[in-house]
């Protein structure tokens, strides 16, 4: 369940991060948001509930 949370959660300072850095802010906030989501939808399916609720 840790790194579930962790793809869950840790992906968005990646996210936010790459504002720094415009080279890579692209190709960088894309893989966050997929890894985000995928792990998200993993969640679901497991604990049968959002981390937003």
């Amino acid at each position: 369940m840790a790194k579930l949370l962790d793809d869950v959660i840790d992906v968005l300072a990646d996210y936010v991060e790459a504002e720094e850095y415009p080279e890579v802010k692209e190709r960088t906030q894309q893989r966050a948001k997929a890894t985000h989501l995928k792990a998200l939808e993993l969640y679901k399916a497991r604990y049968g509930k959002s981390l937003y609720e």
